[in-house]
């Protein structure tokens, strides 16, 4: 039973590397896109952590003291900031969305060139609507891999980053 489960994980971990690989080669051609996309996910992580700070110094600040010309400001940072963070959001998603479906198509093309040059025999032995429905419910795996979960461990892990370094700088001792 042991040597099953180890097998199994073995195998598990061994397509999950070939995934990765397959998605960092795919990839490769479109690194400026996926640098952009980083870039602005490290922005959209810092710009996360300027409302609760704003928030923060509303409080403390303006509330605590009436001062509306002051708060006003603060409201008006604010509303830039959800701005901001808008724009950027939809800039990393463009970017992103742009490299992983060009990449997608790139790997539908190389994967059915594969099958257009196998020979007669591969053909008998599997059936055509077999071969089109494994290779299209793959390509839609990682396309779902690309386009929602490696966006959402990225930018969430960024963020979480993000948040403990301010926190550490505004009281370590927290």
């Amino acid at each position: 039973m042991r040597s099953q489960s180890s097998r199994l994980i073995s195998e598990i971990s061994s397509q999950d590397s070939a995934l990765l690989k397959l998605l960092v080669t795919a990839l490769a051609p479109y690194r400026k896109w996926v640098f952009f996309a980083l870039l602005l996910m490290l922005v959209t992580a810092a710009l996360n952590v300027v409302p609760p700070y704003l928030l923060q110094q509303a409080i403390d600040g303006p509330i605590a003291q009436g001062n509306m010309r002051a708060l006003a400001l603060i409201t008006i940072l604010y509303g830039i900031t959800a701005i901001g963070l808008f724009v950027v959001t939809f800039a990393y998603t463009y970017f992103l969305q742009q490299a992983g479906q060009r990449a997608l198509a790139d790997i539908r093309t190389r994967l059915f060139n594969h099958i257009f040059n196998q020979d007669h025999a591969f053909f008998t032995r599997n059936p055509t609507g077999d071969l089109v429905s494994r290779l299209t419910s793959d390509i839609d795996s990682v396309n779902a891999v690309l386009s929602t979960s490696l966006v959402i461990i990225l930018v969430e892990g960024v963020t979480l980053i993000v948040i403990v370094t301010v926190m550490l700088v505004v009281n370590w001792r927290l």
